[in-house]
């Protein structure tokens, strides 16, 4: 009783009509045994065809189906198209349910009631209140992190993980309205569902007799499954990395508005996101072409000198002549398609006199919109694999990015794809907007999925996505937004994303002025939202690495934790950062249990909210540290050997 595409069918667009086949098995001889009548059917489809052409038939009753108003959506992770998949882990990996392919559709069936019979088979579907117990492999023992990836698409979802009665996770999932207009020609998320991606922490007590993993779905609606498994961190941990984009007046060559963002704050950065703004290079008679993009970096690299560069802006004598002549009539002159070859003198002065000062290249801002690039997408993939090009010759060890995409865009991943693109660069820049929501989480994890169904192991970098702390662009009332409200949003979001397996971020943008996205005013004085930005920057400072947690209630007995998420990170000098933030619970209080690998005798805490009763368990033979403490607000636990 499944919805499943015909293999030969009949269509009709804007009046022309065709006949389609989807597999050669039909009307070719190579399988025989399986269609004895290929020959037969290729006569009826033209007898067909020529019966259609001829008004011999009439097919407006079949090509007029009535489709119910009320027709559900597809379940999450169901209707995906999948043309290969991925192995997340860099680690060892000693046990893998389903497949990280974006899609949950060769799981086992759904489970809808406890089940007590153990399994090797993870579900598609975990219903409320079901439970399922997957059987352990003999060497299961030996693993110290737990990867799923699932999805939900309404509040009330949620997911206990237990190994010999040690609960490790047991989280309510918050979902949040995403309708709306998004980030220009993004599109909207209404009813789209959020696909997480998390990490757990098994500390080595668990393992005692076991051989059982039991999943329990605590809420009242149903969880979708991707994939899970059983493995070792990668053996180099990645780095946290949290930048800013800077302000547009940044970019802008000779302009009197310049923000004023205090170096003792810019240089705290991870890194900065600026465009390169090469519509102002001059043409190839102009002896001084390039003084105002040599003016605009080298005022860059003083801010933070980790620049990522955005490779965008055409001047008039690089753009392809029509395409400079359409963008000029939208009065985005510097939006229109840049000629591969010309603009490559552009590439080759950044590359030759700032190769070894910018981080990476990012090819265009949000190409897939016509707002930014004025053109054809095949007309980006000529641009991008001749600008690839140059910049692997001249520098075979630059970092480069996708363009930051405007917002989900399947079609636009998949052009990419089959012009080669994202095969040749280093990272997937996206940039996960949700119209007025904080779900950042959502979009990203539908880009995720759709590169996981692709067969692509791209690292994702949210590289531009913020709040305004004044209504502006798709920010419009309501809310009547303020400052307070942009900080309550960006905590919300920040806290969310990096719950999920990602740990490089750029927040759009520093500011230095009173422009809506600004995070600094025009005096340099912090907004609040800053501050929240800068909390979590403590999980970068002393060359911190990402840690995975287990964050559970206190007691194992206790109501799952909602609304609740924490991060960590290893820092050089033996150190580590937790920081929990309830920005999402509906409690004044909540009492949580962080356990964290270490690798020293951790024996000195601090909190940076005064009056909290944070308590830390760790045995010198111990590999991990249990944290206990009531989370009342956003809270950063400092442990030190």
């Amino acid at each position: 009783a499944k919805d499943v595409i015909p293999q030969m069918f009949v269509s009709r667009f804007k009046g022309r009509v065709s006949i389609h086949c989807l597999s050669g098995n039909y009307t070719g001889v190579q399988k025989v045994n399986w269609w004895n009548a290929a020959d037969q059917t290729v006569i009826a489809i033209a007898n067909l065809a020529h019966d259609i052409k001829h008004h011999v038939i009439n097919l407006d009753e079949y090509l007029h189906p009535a489709i119910p108003q009320d027709m559900p959506s597809p379940k999450p992770l169901q209707s995906r198209f999948t043309a290969g998949s991925v192995q997340p882990s860099d680690g060892q990996v000693f046990a893998t349910w389903g497949k990280f392919d974006g899609s949950g559709r060769e799981l086992g069936k759904a489970v809808t009631r406890k089940q007590q019979q153990v399994t090797d088979t993870l579900p598609q579907e975990l219903g409320p209140g079901s439970s399922v117990q997957l059987k352990l492999p003999a060497k299961a023992n030996e693993a110290t992190l737990l990867r799923y990836r699932a999805a939900y698409d309404v509040n009330g979802v949620g997911l206990q993980i237990s190994i010999n009665n040690h609960v490790l996770h047991n989280e309510l999932f918050v979902y949040v309205d995403v309708s709306g207009q998004g980030n220009f020609s993004a599109p909207s998320y209404a009813d789209q569902p959020v696909e997480i991606h998390r990490l757990v922490y098994l500390p080595d007590d668990i393992w005692e007799n076991v051989n059982t993993l039991t999943l329990h779905n605590p809420g009242r609606e149903t969880l979708y499954f991707d994939a899970m498994q059983l493995e070792t961190p990668q053996p180099v941990l990645r780095p946290w990395r949290l930048g800013l984009g800077v302000s547009l007046r940044h970019t802008i060559p000779n302009s009197t508005d310049t923000p004023s963002v205090p170096a003792k704050y810019s240089q705290r950065w991870s890194s900065i996101r600026s465009s390169a703004r090469t519509q102002y290079a001059g043409p190839p008679e102009d002896p001084r072409r390039f003084e105002k993009l040599d003016k605009r970096f080298e005022a860059l690299l003083k801010m933070n000198s980790h620049l990522e560069l955005i490779l965008e802006g055409t001047p008039q004598w690089a753009a392809i002549p029509n395409r400079y002549t359409e963008a000029v009539a939208a009065h985005r002159a510097s939006s229109a398609a840049a000629d591969p070859q010309k603009y490559q003198q552009i590439v080759e002065h950044i590359l030759k006199k700032y190769g070894d000062r910018i981080d990476a290249y990012e090819l265009w801002n949000e190409a897939d919109s016509q707002k930014y690039w004025r053109g054809s997408a095949q007309e980006y993939i000529d641009w991008c694999l001749a600008t690839i090009a140059t910049i692997r010759r001249l520098d075979p060890t630059a970092k480069i990015f996708s363009t930051g995409m405007a917002g989900f865009q399947s079609k636009f991943i998949h052009e990419i794809v089959q012009g080669g693109v994202l095969q040749k660069v280093d990272v997937f820049a996206f940039h996960p907007y949700a119209g007025k929501s904080p779900l950042w989480d959502l979009p990203y994890g539908l880009a995720e999925g759709e590169l996981m169904a692709l067969g692509l192991k791209l690292p994702i970098y949210s590289n531009e996505m913020g709040f305004v702390w004044h209504n502006a662009q798709w920010f419009t009332a309501p809310p009547v937004n303020t400052p307070a409200i942009q900080a309550d949003m960006l905590s919300i979001a920040i806290s969310r994303l990096l719950t999920n397996d990602q740990t490089d971020i750029s927040v759009f943008h520093s500011g230095g002025n009173n422009q809506p996205f600004s995070l600094i005013d025009d005096k340099g004085i912090p907004r609040p939202a800053y501050h929240i930005f800068d909390d979590y920057l403590n999980l970068c400072h002393r060359n911190g690495k990402r840690i995975e947690l287990s964050l559970t209630p206190a007691s194992d007995t206790d109501a799952p934790l909602k609304g609740i998420y924490a991060a960590a990170a290893a820092h050089d000098d033996g150190s580590y950062t937790v920081i929990t933030n309830p920005s999402l619970s509906d409690l004044h209080e909540r009492f949580v249990r962080v356990t964290i690998p270490v690798a020293s005798d951790v024996t000195q805490l601090t909190s940076s909210v005064q009056g909290v009763d944070v308590q830390i368990k760790h045995a010198p033979n111990r590999a991990w540290a249990v944290i206990t403490l009531p989370v009342t607000q956003r809270t950063r636990i400092e442990l030190t050997p």
